[in-house]
């Protein structure tokens, strides 16, 4: 997790450590999700819900323990556990 101040540059690490993550081929797939940039204010109920908006909104194998899910403006999403 990465907490700071707004505006200070997270999102911009986040991209960096993609990038660099990408570079070292540890994982077949990296899904990044900026939840400011989603329509409306996301709700996940359940682990269920929070699967199913992922298996939607990407075509990663969330089966494969070599996906990276990487998730930025968290706060957006109501009830986050």
């Amino acid at each position: 997790m990465v907490f700071g101040a707004r505006q200070v540059g997270k999102t911009s690490l986040l991209y960096l450590l993609k990038e660099e993550i990408s570079i070292q081929k540890k994982y077949k797939k990296i899904v990044y999700f900026n939840f400011e940039d989603i329509f409306g204010k996301k709700e996940f109920v359940n682990k269920q819900d929070f699967y199913d908006f992922i298996k939607t909104n990407t075509d990663a194998d969330l089966q494969d323990k070599k996906t990276l899910i990487m998730l930025d403006e968290v706060q957006e999403v109501s009830n986050v556990q």
